[in-house]
């Protein structure tokens, strides 16, 4: 377990798997979900379809290709499924 606090807020991470780690550690994946929050949004705005939204993300966020498992759940799962849920939302 690591705590730490962010906007002055006390919090503790407890992994669901792995070591524990510090704050550190969940830096990276909030930051991919930021971004792929803001592409895709922009994509949806401009009218690009999901095959289309998943083709420019594959190219726009390769920053986070050194996720293990990034190839696979970047754009067959995360981009398609946040593309759903904010064309749904429109």
């Amino acid at each position: 377990m690591a705590t730490g606090r962010i906007n002055g807020q006390h919090f503790s991470i407890v992994p669901g798997h792995g070591e524990p780690t510090d704050v550190s550690a969940i830096e990276y994946p909030i930051h991919y979900l930021e971004e792929l929050k803001k592409q895709v949004a922009a994509s949806v705005a401009q009218g690009l379809s999901e095959e289309q939204t998943v083709q420019r993300l594959s190219e726009s966020m390769k920053q986070y290709s050194g996720y293990r498992i990034y190839s696979w759940v970047h754009s067959q799962i995360n981009v398609p499924k946040t593309f759903q849920e904010m064309k749904r939302a429109n």
